[in-house]
């Protein structure tokens, strides 16, 4: 190989490694939003299901995590990371 037919393929080389990088790295900033939508949906539809309860004034608003998983269906880890992450959840005034 001569030297030039080196050179040409490191360029090519070097552009290749830049396209995947990129790629990559608008995959990741895709998948990021997506998991940052889902959990603003899962919020919204905890925090609408708890609207729902403290409206319906059965009972003194006590629910625990197996009947909201039941009833919202999401799993014990969603609901904990939801209510961490939202600042109006679960606050009740006396």
């Amino acid at each position: 190989m001569s030297p030039e037919c080196i050179h040409r393929l490191a360029d090519w080389s070097s552009i290749l490694t830049f396209v995947v990088t990129l790629i990559g790295a608008v995959v990741g900033v895709f998948e990021y939003v997506k998991y940052l939508r889902g959990l603003r949906t899962k919020s919204k539809t905890l925090e609408e299901y708890l609207r729902k309860e403290k409206a319906k004034q059965t009972d003194q608003g006590q629910r625990s995590i197996i009947q909201i998983m039941r009833d919202v269906g999401l799993t014990e880890d969603e609901i904990i990371q939801v209510s961490f992450r939202t600042r109006t959840l679960l606050v009740v005034p006396r």
